[in-house]
């Protein structure tokens, strides 16, 4: 879908992709996805018998696995893009994500994304999009990565039973997303740095550790708290700037190389 060209897809539609490209949609201009509750649109694997039945000639009630078809990528989507009660299943082929965005603008309500090879959603440099209830789930690497420069807003979203951990996130979403999701929290949860810019909470997650995969840096005028009870498995480096603060509760435990 190029710039200033727009693709709209009713409720009902069902995709069985393969791995013929290096992705299955790519999007520069708007794309409108209308899906319901009754009649979602699907995005799934050629060899998936649960939808639209056996399509590709194969044994009967066969099932789709991780990495079957490459990715919705959505590169510089104008405003107006939306994905609205979508499936999205057994894609990541070659080490992708099932779906993946870089500096657009894009609202995703009320989907299911589950069973990628890779990440289940990957928010890269710059982007304006919304995550809003749904699920996802069963990914083989994170559930959501989203990339240090960029500041969804992700609210009602279960997001759990993925592989490494269910999200990996600039530090200064921790508290937010931990609050307002459902986040299954397993042994990791990852951290892709970033700039701390305001007051930050990082609650204790019980028996799980954060892991800090690049540079937190904590403002002028900036708060960074790490609640008590909080465990912190070979952290990247925490940088505490001039007038900036760092607090720490008590038995919090840090491993450290």
């Amino acid at each position: 879908v190029n710039e200033n060209a727009e693709l709209e897809i009713g409720a009902g539609a069902i995709f069985k992709l393969n791995q013929s490209n290096s992705y299955n949609l790519y999007v520069q201009g708007t794309f409108k996805a209308n899906g319901t509750s009754a009649n979602p649109i699907i995005f799934t694997s050629y060899r998936d018998d649960s939808v639209g039945g056996n399509t590709n000639g194969g044994s009967e009630f066969e099932e789709g696995q991780p990495g079957d078809w490459y990715r919705l990528y959505f590169n510089g989507a104008e405003p107006g893009s939306y994905m609205t009660h979508c499936e999205l299943r057994y894609g990541g082929y070659n080490n992708y994500q099932l779906l993946a965005d870089t500096n657009s603008h894009l609202s995703i309500n009320n989907c299911t994304i589950t069973d990628g090879y890779r990440d289940g959603v990957y928010i890269g440099t710059s982007s304006n999009v919304s995550i809003t209830n749904g699920s996802i789930t069963n990914n083989g690497r994170y559930g959501l990565y989203v990339d240090a420069t960029s500041r969804p807003a992700v609210s009602g979203v279960t997001i759990s039973g993925n592989s490494t951990s269910s999200v990996n996130i600039p530090a200064e979403l921790l508290e937010d997303y931990l609050a307002s999701n459902s986040i299954e929290t397993g042994k990791w949860v990852y951290s892709s740095g970033g700039i701390v810019s305001e007051d930050t909470t990082w609650p204790s997650i019980g028996s799980a550790w954060y892991r800090i995969t690049d540079t937190v840096t904590v403002t002028e005028g900036s708060k960074l708290t790490f609640a008590s009870g909080t465990r912190f498995y070979q952290p990247a480096r925490i940088i505490v700037n001039e007038n900036a603060e760092l607090e720490i509760g008590a038995g919090a435990i840090f491993k450290l190389n």
